[in-house]
């Protein structure tokens, strides 16, 4: 750090500490406008300078002048780690440095993120920071930070993950504000990756918005697992097993002191719960602008007050997600979600419903603005019964103008009673399809377990690709980037934490089974001349499908889902074939069901593979064992 940057911090840090703690805020959104990493540092600073440590008696800007002077960037551009080359600083923490650098082995950007030299000898803090990548490696989900690599280079540790395009959610609030949709989506997004993280036992322990990046596409990017920590495993702690505790200290020390939970601030063991707390702080913050919080009092500041129309629902989410005891909290971060999803669906509902009634009183005005009138014919010598009714209508016209009046809305009231009543019996009936994809070229689609994600083909000429929607956004991820070969059977593993394919490309003398996941990365291949889509056993452990043996036979066989241990179940031989489309395995495991081709289909398929066209020519090259599916 330089002499000039170390007396800016300074200067910002003695106008801000002698302010109210309530007027900070304020003045560090105007002093450090867009220098999110000014900001950090001054935060920093203030949260130590408030609380009193047993092994400081310094003032905090006083201890850490020294450590800041000195705290130069490790590495410049040009310079190399491993086969990453430096491109420049993103940014730098307690926990380390971030650079953007180039993987010149797959051509591609990645962030680094590297531990100072000075800080490997410290065994708690390498132990964290190792902790980091075992922890998010684990992790496989759209909306965790995928990392690539844990590496070391001569005793320089590093960590190399993809790099997110897009600003951080404290950027995108200083440029504009959030819809209640706009809260919501991020939420929801924000909520399920930390329940996929607290499925496999991690505690983020540092959720705010520095750590929560939106890409321009829409998806969400929940970024640095530095601070998790692995819960204890019950079955452990009865085995007297020992638990690898990270906290140092207090756990003042593991998280960013303003949107921790009250047990993170008092250093008491964190659960699950912890997340909740930081994210309803997160969620309040986009919607009000402010945090929920007055000096250390959380939550006296409702929500109601800042924005009288935001739903009542919303306020009770946010209030219970910000208890201060976490036993009044949501216990599981899927019981938060369920309640945002629910809200964010009867937000669209609402939305749907006002857009018909604006309709419905537009066409009740325009009628209501044409007069009432009768057409007798002159035809009819005598007075007919119409006339009659019409001579006593204008003989008594506004007894029988109220009265009809009156007629009208009774009667409309008991269609509209009737009506609503029908709805609510016949709801479970009701379908609405929309439209989920921009394209006309897309084909062979996947939902995901939890419905939150369709995977889909696209051919765009020569050009097939494999991508994941994501419902809740509407936004497209490339799974497999637009290649020259042809995929078919898509199907997400039983867990939703990958997204099995065929591909048929260059290398491939028929269909190749592959499987990706949903957050990215490289496909694997995981198994050679599969001709159907795959069906998974109900365990997940295994997969059936079709392909054939020879020119007159086909066979039914079964996987582990790595792709070993293949194994024949049954055989078909000409005239009768199992059918491509693939086999389908019951709930109960006890039987896979797979339709059979007779003769006349048989033969339709020979022909309908004989007369297909192949691209780049490759009919010459296939085998008499080639499977279309």
């Amino acid at each position: 750090m330089t002499p000039e940057r170390w007396q800016q911090i300074s200067e910002v840090f003695q106008a801000v500490v002698d302010l109210a703690p309530e007027r900070r805020s304020a003045f560090l959104d105007e002093a450090c406008t867009t220098d999110e990493m000014l900001r950090s540092e001054i935060e920093s600073l203030l949260a130590s300078d408030e609380h009193e440590w047993d092994l400081i008696e310094k003032p905090a800007l006083e201890v850490a002048a020294p450590l800041l002077a000195n705290d130069q960037p490790q590495l410049a551009p040009g310079q190399h780690i491993s086969h990453y080359e430096i491109i420049d600083v993103i940014g730098r923490g307690g926990m380390g440095e971030v650079y953007l650098a180039k993987d010149e082995v797959l051509d591609r950007r990645i962030a680094l993120k590297l531990l100072p030299t000075d800080y490997t000898r410290d065994k708690d803090r390498l132990r964290r920071f190792q902790q980091e990548a075992r922890a998010a490696s684990a992790l496989n989900h759209p909306n965790i930070l995928t990392i690539h690599e844990l590496g070391d280079v001569d005793g320089q540790q590093f960590i190399a993950t993809e790099f997110v395009e897009g600003e951080t959610l404290r950027q995108h609030a200083k440029l504009s504000t959030f819809s209640i949709r706009e809260a919501l989506d991020i939420s929801i997004q924000v909520a399920s990756a930390l329940a996929a993280a607290h499925k496999a036992g991690i505690v983020h322990r540092d959720i705010k918005p520095e750590n929560v990046m939106l890409r321009p596409d829409g998806y969400v990017k929940v970024l640095d697992f530095g601070l998790a920590k692995l819960i204890e495993q019950r079955d452990l702690v009865t085995k007297g097993g020992a638990i690898d505790n990270v906290d140092v200290s207090s756990g003042l020390l593991m998280g960013t002191v303003k949107y921790m939970s009250p047990e993170q601030a008092q250093g008491l063991t964190v659960d699950a719960r912890s997340d909740i707390y930081s994210l309803g702080v997160v969620l309040y913050e986009m919607l009000t602008s402010h945090r929920p919080f007055d000096g250390e009092a959380a939550g006296d500041l409702p929500l109601s007050q800042l924005r009288p129309e935001l739903p009542v629902e919303l306020e009770i989410i946010v209030s219970k997600a910000l208890a201060r005891n976490r036993a009044e909290r949501y216990q599981t971060v899927n019981d938060f979600l369920a309640a945002l999803a629910e809200l964010r669906r009867k937000q669209e509902i609402e939305q749907t419903l006002d857009g018909i009634q604006r309709t419905d009183s537009t066409v009740d005005i325009s009628m209501a603005a044409q007069p009432l009138r009768f057409e007798v014919s002159t035809a009819v010598t005598s007075p007919s019964i119409t006339q009659q009714v019409v001579s006593l209508v204008t003989q008594h016209r506004l007894q029988t103008s109220v009265t009809f009046l009156i007629v009208l809305v009774v009667a409309g009231g008991i269609f509209y009673r009737s009506m609503k009543l029908w709805r609510n019996r016949a709801a479970f009936q009701e379908v609405k399809i929309s439209q989920l994809v921009e394209t006309d070229k897309s084909r062979f689609a996947a939902v995901s377990p939890d419905g939150n994600y369709v995977a889909h083909i696209v051919v765009d000429g020569n050009k097939q690709s494999l991508l994941l929607r994501q419902t809740v956004t509407n936004s497209n991820i490339a799974l497999v980037p637009a290649t020259e070969a042809w995929f078919n059977g898509v199907t997400f593993s039983r867990d939703g934490n990958l997204v099995y394919f065929l591909m048929w490309g260059k290398d491939d003398p028929t269909y190749a089974l592959y499987r990706v996941s949903p957050s990215g990365g490289d496909s694997q291949k995981v198994l050679a001349n599969v001709g159907s889509p795959i069906t998974f056993s109900p365990d997940g452990k295994r997969f059936a499908f079709v392909r054939d043996i020879s020119k007159e036979e086909t066979g039914l066989f079964i996987s582990n889902a790595d792709g070993t241990e293949e194994r024949l179940l049954a055989k078909r031989h000409s005239p009768n074939a199992f059918s491509l489309s693939g086999p389908s395995w019951s709930t109960d495991g006890r039987l896979i069901a797979c339709a059979v081709l007779d003769e006349r289909g048989w033969r339709q398929r020979r022909r309908w593979q004989r007369e297909t066209p192949h691209q780049w020519k490759m009919v010459e090259s296939l085998t008499s064992s080639l499977a279309i599916g």
